[in-house]
């Protein structure tokens, strides 16, 4: 699980997860990419964020995160 202290990890990962298959979500790039260290570190800090890692390196992120717009004990993934 990533801690809010990796939220550059999250922002790598996610980042590249958007140029790659931006139909896949419901934000894109171009919003995402100028997001602040502040903003990253909260996005970091609502969720609950799972790694994937081979021979040390983080190669895919899954997020199950709150949303206004679902039920209080739902999550986006």
């Amino acid at each position: 699980m990533l801690s809010v202290d990796e939220w550059p990890l999250l922002r790598d990962l996610r980042l590249t997860a958007l140029r790659d298959a931006p139909e896949s979500f419901l934000s894109d790039y171009e919003t995402e990419a100028v997001l602040t260290p502040a903003d990253w570190k909260d996005e970091a800090d609502r969720g609950v964020w799972l790694t994937w890692r081979t021979d040390s390196r983080a190669i895919a992120v899954l997020g199950a995160t709150p949303e206004p717009d679902v039920d209080p004990c739902d999550r986006y993934l």
